[in-house]
């Protein structure tokens, strides 16, 4: 079911899982949820159960990341991947190198530009800002990684 007006902010309720009422933001945030659940995660306790404060240029500002992983991998599935979605990733990473973001694109990231006219792919951004990347779906090889500390449902310390 879509909901909202703005084009833009098209949510998609997950109808087939088990928690119908939670809303995501996207199909591909869906069906990164129903993968997640087949590996044996609770995607619904997970999903956006983090909440990390990080200080914008001249502004504070807060990211959830889309599935902190229980090993403590966290993971952000991005469509897009606007100009503001990259100032933001360096930021985070910046203000909070103890954290382990990656990223799984929608597109092939070896294929899409960062922008129009742009010669840089979203892989090469990745690579070239410290960020590991995956395509399509989160890859079992991150599911199956030590454990790394992360509170869940807590938000993280300020950074300094």
């Amino acid at each position: 079911m879509i909901r909202g007006s703005n084009r833009w902010a098209k949510r998609v309720e997950l109808k087939d899982s088990p928690f119908i009422k939670k809303v995501l933001k996207s199909k591909f945030e869906a069906d990164t949820a129903r993968y997640l659940m087949t590996q044996g995660l609770d995607a619904e306790d997970i999903y956006e159960s983090l909440k990390i404060t990080y200080v914008k240029p001249a502004q504070k500002g807060n990211y959830k990341p889309d599935w902190p992983l229980p090993n403590g991998v966290i993971v952000e599935t991005k469509g897009r991947f606007t100009a503001a979605d990259r100032q933001k990733m360096v930021q985070v990473s910046k203000q909070h190198p103890h954290l382990d973001i990656r990223l799984v694109f929608y597109s092939d990231p070896t294929r899409t530009k960062i922008n129009k006219g742009s010669r840089t792919t979203v892989a090469a951004w990745c690579e070239k800002n410290g960020f590991r990347w995956a395509w399509g779906s989160v890859p079992e090889a991150w599911l199956n990684e030590p454990e790394k500390p992360i509170i869940f449902g807590k938000e993280l310390p300020d950074a300094e």
